[in-house]
């Protein structure tokens, strides 16, 4: 069983920390965690496809810490179509993830060190946006994950991966959509 809405200090001894959003600290069984960190945006420019449509972009990453005694797989897919933004009444968004791990050590860069963001936004537009990661035993990464927007939202985007039951969720300014699901059983949110 996962309890719901409870967030864990981060803690400040890993790279990127200050730039972490939300932390979620789940438990297995035997008490071992598992961590997903979210961070905060950066970018927030625009974009032109390869359409001549213009979007407005954020780059965000989460990183998975992995502390328990089994894999943990993270399967990823969002649809290729536009999703709406209660929040937001008339901004639509999708969901790119590209396919190279972010190194925490990048996160000061611009746009967290993502390169080649045009040609990633290019072919990643209109296909649906799928990833699977596994963090074997003691082992942890990062992804990460780009959010395109018809246009601009009111303040200040926030964004991030937490896990319910065995489905993962991802939030975008409160608006909630199961997005794929995770490999390991009994996880519970540690208040």
């Amino acid at each position: 069983m996962t309890t719901v809405g409870a967030l864990a200090q981060p803690s400040p001894s890993l790279p990127g920390e200050q730039y972490v959003d939300t932390e979620y600290v789940y438990t297995d069984s035997s008490g071992k965690r598992l961590v997903i960190q979210n961070s905060l945006p950066k970018g927030g420019l625009t974009h032109t496809d390869p359409m001549g449509k213009a979007h407005v972009y954020a780059v965000f990453w989460t990183r998975v810490l992995n502390e328990t005694d089994q894999p943990c797989t993270l399967t990823i897919e969002f649809p290729a179509k536009a999703s709406a933004l209660p929040s937001s009444p008339g901004v639509y968004y999708r969901v790119v993830l590209p396919s190279v791990a972010m190194n925490p050590e990048n996160a000061s860069l611009y746009n967290y060190g993502l390169a080649n963001l045009k040609l990633i936004l290019d072919s990643g537009v209109l296909q649906p946006a799928s990833l699977m990661r596994t963090r074997d035993p003691g082992a942890s990464g990062a992804f990460y994950v780009v959010v395109l927007a018809n246009k601009g939202v009111t303040g200040t985007s926030r964004t991030g991966f937490r896990v319910n039951g065995q489905q993962l969720v991802y939030r975008i300014n409160g608006h909630e959509t199961t997005c794929g699901a995770v490999s390991l059983k009994q996880l519970e949110l540690r208040k």
